[in-house]
């Protein structure tokens, strides 16, 4: 009975072994069929309508990669844009130092209004001493200065090319130039021809081709005379602080002011001719020549009175050279045997504060405060640099025409060395101004700080007061000398202890 179970069971088992089999190799067939169907298919010509159906599909996948391609320059372009932005503010905190830098005028035909714009907001670039120090400005936001620029470009540009008339490109910068400098309502703040500027840098350097006076203009626009240079051929001739200058050769100026009697004169070397000077009224006619002048700002002698052995010192001008020559007169003074000294500035307008500084370290030590310098936010104490200091009495002459430079030197003295005052009130400029040169040749000098005495007093529009007010008299005006000069004579007797 098991044995036929057995045998049923095997007979099954081989059958269904042998379905298995058949139905892989069906599988198999299939499978080789549908390739061959495939192949076929594959082999066969493609339909009008297919091709068209795939390369509108192919087109699409272009057309999206140009679309991104499209997306990506344009990123790019922005990224660009954004980065040039930001090399523009980059550049711009260095537009000062690339405009000073700047380009031959056939590539711009512009820069140089750009400069002037510049030059009037820049100061401390270019500085020389003269009434003034190194100073550090800021400087005004830096698009403000680019809008600005700008609109002076586009003006000057309109003018240049639409003006019906005849343009002086030259005159129009200087007239440009000017019109800023106006604006600041300030008299120390002024523009320099290339004339005007040679002028100055010459009374200031000490060398000088003229007649040898200082000239401005009165509330007449006439030209007066406010210095007579020594060894001059204007002191040879009589002129006198004062003068008004009427005619140059039988021909009147008046009026005219000082720029058209200086281009009569100025720079004419052995010039000879006939000038009216009004004084007083009355026309005074003298022959001068104008000469080369290395100008002396500084004379001395010894005045004895009593028992007193007096120095005198006169500086007509801080200029460059002035205080080699202030240092050798008191030198030569003090080995003469000098017991008090008098340091006459009436009719100094001024000079080179380098110079002054260097004087009053003669004076005063390096304890004491020769002047204070009052910015916008601060105020610096200047001190002496030097040990060097002196023990005898001193006495400055002053008067209405003392300034700046003149009143640093009065103030400084009578406050820290405790010198006296005699004659009349200073001026009362109590600003420093920094000078910058143009590239047209012309030069700016613009009033950026003022100064304050050694105590920290103002003067500027004040004037510093005298200790004894003194006024000259009519006999000096007539017969000027020292015994008629009131003014020395009360000094003298000042340190006479009268």
């Amino acid at each position: 009975m098991e044995e036929k179970e057995t045998k049923k069971n095997s007979k099954t088992s081989k059958a269904n072994k042998e379905k298995v089999i058949n139905k892989n190799v069906n599988k198999e067939k299939e499978i080789k069929q549908k390739e061959k169907i495939n192949e076929k298919v594959s082999n066969k010509p493609k339909k009008k309508q297919d091709i068209l159906k795939e390369k509108d599909y192919k087109k699409s996948e272009v057309s999206l990669t140009e679309e991104e391609k499209v997306k990506k320059i344009l990123v790019k372009e922005e990224d660009k844009k954004k980065l040039e932005d930001k090399n523009k503010k980059i550049k711009s905190n260095n537009f000062l130092t690339k405009m000073l830098k700047k380009l031959n005028p056939e590539q711009n035909k512009f820069n140089f209004l750009e400069i002037i714009l510049l030059m009037f907001m820049a100061f401390v670039v270019g500085v020389f001493a003269s009434q003034a120090i190194s100073l550090k400005i800021p400087i005004l936001n830096n698009t403000t200065v680019i809008e600005d620029t700008s609109e002076l470009t586009r003006v000057y540009n309109l003018i240049v090319n639409r003006y019906y008339g005849d343009i002086d490109k030259k005159e129009l910068t200087s007239a440009a130039i000017k019109g800023m400098m106006n604006y600041l309502s300030d008299d120390y703040s002024v523009y320099f021809t290339e004339e005007e500027k040679q002028s100055f840098n010459e009374r200031l350097n000490g060398v000088y081709t003229g007649l040898g006076v200082e000239i401005t203009n009165d509330s007449s626009n006439n030209a007066m005379v406010v210095t007579v240079f020594d060894d001059s051929s204007a002191k040879e001739a009589g002129i006198k602080p004062g003068d008004i200058i009427a005619k140059i050769n039988g021909e009147s100026v008046l009026g005219l002011g000082k720029d058209e009697v200086v281009k009569n004169i100025k720079g004419k070397n052995n010039y000879s001719f006939n000038m009216t000077v009004l004084r007083d009224g009355n026309e005074i006619e003298v022959k001068v020549i104008t000469k080369s002048i290395t100008l002396s700002s500084v004379s001395s002698e010894i005045i004895e009175s009593g028992n007193k052995k007096i120095g005198y010192i006169y500086i007509s001008i801080f200029a460059l050279n002035t205080y080699d020559q202030f240092k050798a007169h008191l030198e030569s003074l003090e080995k003469e045997g000098i017991d008090s000294l008098i340091i006459d500035v009436r009719d100094n307008t001024g000079g080179h504060l380098t110079s002054v500084t260097s004087i009053l370290d003669m004076f005063l030590d390096k304890n004491h405060v020769l002047y204070q310098i009052k910015s916008k936010d601060k105020v610096k104490k200047v001190y002496g640099t030097t040990a060097s200091t002196r023990k005898y009495d001193i006495v400055v002459l002053t008067n209405e025409f003392s300034a700046s430079a003149s009143e640093i030197l009065a103030s400084a003295l009578k406050e820290a060395y405790g010198a006296k005052t005699v004659g009349v009130k200073t001026f009362g400029k109590g600003t420093m101004q920094n000078m910058l040169d143009l590239e047209n040749g012309g030069m700016i000098k613009v009033t950026t700080e003022v100064w304050l005495t050694s105590k920290g007093n103002e003067i500027n529009k004040v004037g510093v007061p005298v200790d004894y007010e003194v006024f000259l008299g009519e006999d000096f005006t007539s017969n000027p000398s020292k015994e008629t000069d009131s003014q020395l004579q009360k000094a003298i007797e000042v340190l006479k202890g009268e």
